[in-house]
């Protein structure tokens, strides 16, 4: 007992908050910086057309940034009252924050649209449940949305969900992941009918991220965004953690299995930045949004109070029979 209790000490000590901010930046710009190997923080700031920290002083970090529209921004970002991922969506033109109607008591992030004939669609990764998170907008403008279960038998509700994507092929619908269990080293590739009223997902496919451990550092199966458009060739971006997590981003080639360069920040002198994270082109693909962000003991004191609150919430809710599991997967979850 001495021995776990030192060493969620010696965690709980080395806990660094990650400050996340979010930048619009011009498609040719952000590829020239990548060739180039001037993407610094300094050069993200110089040349970026919008940079979005927070939406407000009740909330911290403005993280994995998606375009609903040319002129709409979704993202995540945490609740100082209790760490929980909230979902906002942030008007370009009329520089407006509005947050999504979600449960408060559950972390959402990874936002992500599909359209499927005049409907819309928003997918999340979601803390609360098992399986694919997604909701179909009711209303476009007061952004009301109502929640899509999948069918009882489908496969995906046997599996964490961790940055879902779905994309549409022919009369299917396909949705590609990692997973909480595989511990972000296998992707995913389920595939259901495309019939909304009725997801029934199977597992078609499942890709090892050893496959690519000499190849590239760190290299993570865990999404980092939709797919790109670089060099008349088609990538899946991914996540990398060479040191830190999200500490840069890999490509996927989506016709072989196959890696191309990683894309990091790279370091300079004061404080050190980290990422991209996620990168997600607008529909027109004239520009890109992406994250990055910096490692500070300041914030800390907040994790250690998130996780003081989600341990005594899952004691009195006996969520977990093993309470010493419980604990040691809250601790992993805030020190990772």
């Amino acid at each position: 007992m001495k021995k776990l209790f030192n060493s969620i000490k010696k965690k709980i000590q080395n806990v660094k908050f990650e400050l996340w901010h979010s930048y619009l930046i011009p498609t040719g710009v952000f590829w020239q910086l990548v060739n180039e190997k001037k993407l610094t923080r300094r050069h993200i700031e110089l040349n970026s057309i919008k940079k979005i920290t927070k939406p407000s002083n009740k909330f911290l970090i403005a993280a994995d940034p998606f375009f609903l529209s040319d002129n709409e921004l979704l993202f995540e970002s945490l609740s100082i009252i209790n760490g929980k991922g909230a979902i906002f969506l942030y008007k370009l033109v009329e520089k407006e924050f509005k947050r999504l109607a979600l449960d408060h008591q559950t972390h959402y992030s990874f936002p992500r649209s599909l359209s499927i004939r005049k409907d819309t669609y928003l997918t999340f990764e979601c803390s609360s449940k098992k399986g694919l998170c997604i909701y179909k907008i009711k209303n476009r403008k007061n952004m009301l949305i109502q929640k899509i279960e999948t069918n009882q038998a489908s496969i995906d509700r046997l599996y964490n969900i961790i940055d879902p994507i779905l994309t549409i092929e022919g009369d299917n619908i396909n949705l590609i992941c990692s997973s909480l269990e595989s511990e972000n080293k296998a992707r995913y590739l389920f595939s259901s009918a495309l019939n909304m009223n009725d997801l029934n997902f199977e597992l078609k496919e499942c890709i090892y991220a050893k496959k690519f451990d000499k190849s590239i550092a760190g290299a993570y199966m865990r999404n980092a965004g939709g797919p790109l458009r670089f060099n008349n060739q088609v990538y899946y971006p991914l996540q990398t953690k060479k040191r830190y997590y999200g500490d840069g981003i890999w490509l996927l080639k989506s016709n072989q299995l196959s890696g191309f360069a990683e894309i990091r920040i790279k370091r300079s002198q004061g404080k050190n930045y980290y990422g991209p994270h996620t990168i997600n082109y607008s529909p027109d693909e004239d520009k890109l949004a992406i994250d990055i962000y910096s490692r500070s003991i300041l914030l800390s004191p907040l994790k250690v109070i998130w996780l003081t609150q989600d341990i005594l919430r899952m004691v009195a809710t006996l969520r977990y029979r093993n309470i010493g599991k419980g604990i040691v997967n809250l601790i992993k979850k805030y020190t990772s």
